[in-house]
């Protein structure tokens, strides 16, 4: 090897060393404990989360209680274990393997603040306010975080960006409408298209209640009807309407019968105007103080099909003589 291979070789092992120093995570002498200093898990107040496409969700505690803020300021019912369980995970977040102190990686590792993968902000009881980033995962349950104000990106492990969810579903019961689909006896539809009805008759089949006679798709009609009586919904937005909902004069009016113990019971189902955006219709269901959004998947059947729709095509015959299909 001469001389010129030797400072070539000499400068690449300098290069390996510095880029370790600087991306490899590492214990830290000086700081070794909790990154969030006099964090306690029972003094948070708030949690707010926010992801790189602009959703975003607060939590807050109601007594002993956790509950989803609505964006009319309501609060609706929150999973508490769950939250619980994100704030022990929080705590447990140690100082001592630090990934790097360039500010210039924050945008690589998606912790800088106009570009990362999850914002979380814990506001404690006395005001105190925790705002750090959750960003890329390098694998094995480990995610990369940096405190607002700092430059110092550490590996957290037994922690996932996805645990700081920033859609609703992540911690509200999304079961909006719960019945069992098998008590449904009748429903009723009156939409843009005109009306509708089906009943379920004495053998337990269901069919057109004003024209028995008219054969019913049951492939297209069980699970609309299934959507009624077990309705999901993507977020509860509150107990006021609101014009962008219209839901004065909604698309279309669901009317179900459920078989009960006590006999049977009638319920409605609004569905308003469309979020093209969010592929999802505003829905008042008459048992619950809330008005929701529901995915087109769940309601747009209802809103936009006729009877003629739900009726059964007969299965075409191949004409006299026609040649046998070969398949």
């Amino acid at each position: 090897m001469n001389r010129l291979q030797q400072i070539l070789l000499a400068i690449l092992v300098v290069q390996i060393v510095v880029t370790g120093v600087v991306y490899m995570p590492k214990a830290t002498a000086a700081q070794s404990g909790p990154l969030l200093a006099n964090f306690k898990t029972e003094d948070v107040k708030s949690i707010s989360m926010d992801d790189y496409d602009k959703n975003h969700v607060t939590i807050v505690r109601d007594g002993k209680d956790w509950k989803y803020v609505l964006q009319d300021g309501g609060l609706y019912p929150a999973d508490g274990a769950k939250a619980d369980t994100l704030l022990k995970k929080v705590a447990d977040i140690k100082a001592n393997r630090l990934v790097t102190k360039t500010a210039t990686s924050h945008k690589q590792l998606k912790v800088s603040e106009n570009d990362f993968v999850r914002k979380v902000v814990l506001e404690m009881n006395d005001g105190t306010k925790y705002t750090f980033y959750a960003g890329t995962q390098p694998g094995g349950g480990t995610v990369h975080i940096r405190m607002d104000g700092q430059n110092e990106v550490y590996l957290a492990g037994g922690l996932e960006s996805n645990d700081f969810g920033s859609t609703p579903a992540i911690w509200v019961d999304t079961a909006y409408i719960n019945e069992k689909s098998d008590t449904l006896t009748s429903i009723s539809v009156k939409n843009t298209k005109g009306t509708m009805g089906f009943v379920k008759n004495a053998s337990g089949k269901w069919a057109f209640k004003d024209a028995p006679d008219k054969p019913l798709d049951l492939d297209k009609f069980e699970p609309a009807a299934n959507h009624v009586a077990e309705l999901r919904m993507t977020t509860p937005l509150g107990q006021k309407s609101d014009p962008a909902y219209q839901l004065d004069s909604p698309q279309a009016v669901v009317t179900f019968t459920v078989k009960k113990d006590s006999g049977e019971k009638t319920y409605t189902l609004q569905i308003g105007a469309k979020d093209t955006q969010r592929d999802a219709y505003y829905v008042k269901y008459s048992e619950s103080p809330y008005y929701a959004m529901s995915e087109s998947f769940f309601v747009e059947d209802w809103a936009t099909k006729s009877k003629e729709d739900f009726i059964a095509q007969p299965t075409p015959t191949p004409a006299a003589g026609a040649p046998a299909d070969p398949g």
